[in-house]
């Protein structure tokens, strides 16, 4: 039995000989744990947010049917199995073949919910629609819910947050964002619908999956039977049966019953269902909380990166200690213990300080956690899909932190206890130690890893360029393999740097010694203890490469956004087209113009009309006013990118960003609709400037003023007209009904693809063309550019008049300097640290030599200086790694294709790498205590 139990006794005494190491020197463990805790304090935070966007069972059913026992909703014809989650109801399919065009039925008829429910069965129907809402001079359209939804057997899903609920018509309630949009409170007048009538505002309505732009909830004889709000039938429901929400209050659903209904084309949400079946953690129970977030990229990456980072900063700190321990490990040698027992009390050092690490970063992780979902909750992020459900503290999480922080602390310890188990226990107790000499071979192993991974990344590129060379529709699966290769190429040759970095800390050593004594100190230092200060380089530049990639990233998507045509900022339109599900109907251009210039005195709105085009028109000859004539602006053939010719792709890559004719926004294919008809007052508002003479005069003279320049040959433009009526319609079988060949200018406006136009012919020239002449736009024009108040002012008119909307031309946002702000931050924030911890750890190992030049008349200052230019050589060498090697990724990935180059914020990057050393040693040098002068006095 005694024998049997040896391992365990052995282990006792091993954690117990580590534990009492530890507590000897409580300032330098406090550090060790920090940077164990960093990581950790990262893990918690991500996972405990990850938890808190996934709904609890109890959150998931009072969200769906507050106190009521289950939901049942239409979603397929009657007869059509819905195939559904059992649990939250989402629709997983049909369980039977969707029909063929052949057996499709045009008015498929839908389950009477109430006729399959049990006989007296209480249901409480909910409609949900849109309605025009006004409060004083602000008018926005609003989600509608028609019902009772403030019945208490919905309490829970919804919830009274201020007022009274409503007795009967004349009364609504608003959702909170509604109230605040409109800044409406209770006992206000608002008026409702199109034409407007007049409802008292009694309460705000809190909960519930709230419309974009806010809620309005009354009864069906204030938000029912408006134009724009769909039909409504004999018995009061709004608009088609998809609408409609049957809850029952309280009549339970079982599981049979809930198949049944399936059965039917309903989907069906059922508290007993879910709450026998479902686990009740936010995302599951036991393990599967852990499996279904190692499910999850970001987490997975996440754990993936902090473990890295925590093996290499604990590392560093377990060399630190076990330097310090060096003389009681070669005395607990001297008494006999083997050298397995001394890498056993390393590796349980580490494991003590990898659990304090766990214990320190679980609370700060949660606290972390705590402040995001407080942000998220008051920036209107609670609820619903990718929304904060609650602050949800998940147990496995914290198990699984500490245990992670353990297994890690243990594993980073395993390399400086094989080497401290190597001390020569004489010279140790002698006190006559000497320095490790370096060794070559870390630094061929570095060089050779660096000409691996510069081997790699040449590869990488020259398959990414290959993948030019190649049919398009071939070209990404070459050039994701071209992707795999390079982020290969980026651990390598991170790896290949950490083995490097001891040589450049010597040759930064000798490169520095002229610039002072702090610099000679401090280089020196560094890499004389490169086993401290390379694994923090390491982490440091892991994070500065991901920034980078990041910073590199935003900046190319940026500039393809940028490239994007657009109308000229500022200015907006308001399409005068709106369907009812059957045709196209066209507001009264002068209606709309009134209700502009009435909100905004000073806009311009001018209204553009349009040649009938191939939008809302069949071949059948249905469309837009009946009409059927369609007018087009043809493409030469000499112009048309090859690739729109064939159904196959016939060009690379290479070929296909070289050839002008090809991907650009300034044309929409080889029959361009969108044929303006108007004058120079037109011409003006559409290109939004002035129009050249040579545009003016193209007008007057029966010519066409052309928005892309690959539609024009010869100095002339080609527009033909195809009767739809006789199933004749643009394709290159087809001959057109009429051709007309114009003088045509070019102009350099972007109104093609910001406004919807190709090109603009005269009134006159139209008549000739036979093709219908539509209402197609109001454009308006503020000078200075619409503001947002302006613009909501004008939609806000519009809803009165009709369902219109005014859209108004951005600029687009500057997310690469978001991006970049934030990747800066990040590597302030780790890098920092890091580095703190670091040369807090550099300058406990040098106390004494700090105090020795302090007394020897040194300046106090000079300490100070020292662990600043630690600080700046850690993080500049990082630096320049993470950039190189981040660079060198988005070199092989990011490339314009046309041109080769690679296009960068370089500037930023260059101040950045500059800046963040600075910046970081002239923090460690404000925190950096000045050592005591102390002197002793001989006795005589």
């Amino acid at each position: 039995m005694s024998r049997a139990l040896f391992p365990l006794r052995r282990a006792a005494s091993t954690l117990r000989i580590a534990g009492k190491q530890l507590r000897r020197d409580r300032r330098k463990v406090r550090l060790i744990v920090a940077l164990v805790a960093l990581p950790s304090t990262v893990l918690m935070t991500v996972g405990t947010v990850y938890a808190s966007q996934n709904p609890t069972r109890a959150e998931l059913v009072a969200n769906e049917v507050g106190q009521s026992q289950a939901w049942i909703k239409v979603s397929e014809p009657d007869g059509t199995a819905v195939n559904q989650d059992p649990y939250t109801a989402q629709w997983q399919g049909t369980l039977e073949p969707v029909p063929d065009d052949s057996s499709y039925d045009d008015n498929p008829s839908y389950a009477d919910v109430p006729s399959l429910l049990p006989v007296g069965t209480l249901t409480l129907a909910l409609d949900e629609s849109t309605a025009i809402v006004g409060a004083g001079d602000l008018v926005a359209r609003l989600g509608s819910i028609v019902g009772e939804a403030w019945d208490p057997a919905l309490a829970g899903r919804f919830h009274v947050e201020s007022g009274i609920v409503p007795t009967g018509p004349g009364q609504v309630m608003l959702s909170p964002d509604a109230a605040n949009r409109l800044n409406a409170h209770v006992g206000d007048t608002l008026s409702v619908g199109r034409p407007a009538h007049d409802v008292k505002l009694v309460g705000v309505l809190g909960g519930g999956n709230a419309y974009w732009s806010g809620t309005v909830y009354g009864f069906a004889d204030d938000l029912g039977p408006v134009d724009d709000l769909g039909a409504v039938d004999d018995t009061g429901a709004v608009g088609e049966p998809f609408s409609r929400t049957w809850y029952l209050p309280n009549t339970p659903v079982t599981r049979a019953q809930q198949d049944d209904l399936n059965a039917h084309g309903l989907l069906v949400f059922s508290r007993e269902v879910t709450e026998e079946g479902r686990p009740s953690g936010p995302v599951g129970s036991g393990m599967s909380v852990i499996t279904n977030a190692f499910g999850n990229s970001g987490i997975t990456g996440t754990v993936g990166i902090g473990a890295f980072e925590m093996l290499l900063l604990a590392g560093a700190g377990f060399m630190v200690t076990m330097r310090s321990n060096q003389r009681n490990l070669a005395l607990l040698g001297a008494t006999g213990a083997p050298r397995g027992t001394l890498v056993s009390v390393g590796v349980a050092t580490g494991a003590w300080l990898g659990l304090l690490g766990g214990v320190v970063g679980v609370p700060l992780g949660l606290a972390a956690a705590w402040g995001w979902i407080w942000l998220q909750t008051r920036s209107g992020g609670s609820g619903g899909d990718g929304g904060i459900w609650g602050y949800h503290v998940v147990p496995e999480y914290i198990v699984g932190t500490v245990v992670f922080a353990v297994v890690v602390g243990a594993l980073a310890s395993l390399i400086p206890a094989l080497v401290a188990a190597r001390v020569d226990i004489v010279a140790s107790l002698r006190g006559s130690q000497r320095p490790a000499r370096p060794r070559a071979w870390p630094t061929i192993v570095g060089a050779a890893l660096a000409a691996a991974s510069a081997a790699l990344f040449v590869w990488a590129a020259r398959m990414y360029e290959h993948s030019w060379e190649i049919s398009r529709e071939n070209s990404y699966d070459e050039g994701q393999r071209a992707t795999l290769i390079a982020v290969i190429a980026l651990i390598v040759g991170l790896v290949g740097a950490s083995f490097a970095a001891p040589l450049a800390l010597r040759a930064l050593a000798r490169a520095l010694s002229p610039l002072g004594v702090a610099a000679r100190i401090a280089a020196r230092d560094a890499s004389r203890h490169a086993f401290r200060t390379v694994p923090v380089v390491a982490a440091i530049a892991i994070t500065v490469a991901l920034a980078t990639l990041g910073a590199v990233s935003a900046d190319h998507e940026s500039r393809l956004n940028t490239e994007e045509l657009s109308a000229p900022y500022g200015d907006g339109q308001v399409r005068l087209d709106s369907s009812d599900g059957e045709k196209t109907v066209y507001i009264d251009a002068a209606q709309v113009q009134d209700a502009i210039t009435s909100a905004v005195p000073d806009a311009q709105a001018v209204a553009v009309s349009t040649l009938q085009g191939e939008n809302g028109v069949s071949p059948d000859g249905d469309g837009a006013a009946g009409a059927a004539m369609v007018a087009t602006l043809d493409m030469p053939k000499a112009n048309i990118c090859p690739e729109w010719l064939s159904n196959r792709s016939v060009m690379t890559e290479k070929e296909y960003a070289a050839d002008d004719r090809c991907g650009r926004s300034d044309t929409v294919g080889v029959y361009a609709s969108g044929i303006a008809v108007g004058g120079v007052e037109q011409l003006a508002a559409i290109v939004g400037r002035e129009p050249t003479a040579a545009e003016a005069t193209a007008l007057s003279d029966g010519g066409a003023v052309v928005f892309g320049d690959l539609y024009v040959e010869d100095g002339t433009a080609t527009f033909d007209v195809w009767d739809y009526g006789k199933g004749n319609f643009p394709d290159a079988a087809n001959a057109p009904d009429k051709t007309f060949t114009l003088d045509a200018v070019v102009s350099d406006s972007t109104a093609l693809s910001g406004r919807g136009f190709s090109a603009i012919v005269s009134p006159e020239v139209a008549a000739q063309m036979g093709a219908t002449v539509e209402p197609s736009q109001v454009l308006v024009h503020v000078d200075g550019g619409l503001s947002q108040e302006q613009q909501d002012a004008i939609q806000g008119s519009l809803f009165r008049v009709a369902d219109l909307w005014i859209s108004v031309s951005r600029a687009p946002d500057n997310y690469a300097l978001y991006i970049a702000l934030l990747s800066l931050g990040a590597v302030l924030i780790i890098g920092g640290a890091c580095t703190a911890i670091a040369v807090g750890l550099a300058r406990q190992e040098a106390a004494r030599d700090d105090a020795t030049l302090a007394s020897l008349g040194a300046s106090p200052a000079l300490a100070k200086s020292v662990a600043a230019w630690q600080a700046g050589i850690v993080v500049g060498l990082a630096g320049v790694i993470g950039v190189a090697l981040g660079s060198a990724v988005a070199s092989v990935t990011m490339r314009d294709v046309a041109t080769g180059r690679l296009e960068a914020p370089w500037l930023l990057m260059a101040l950045a790498l500059v800046a963040v050393p600075t910046l970081v040693a002239g923090v460690s040098w404000l925190f950096t205590r000045a050592p005591k002068v102390i002197h002793y006095r001989l006795a005589a």
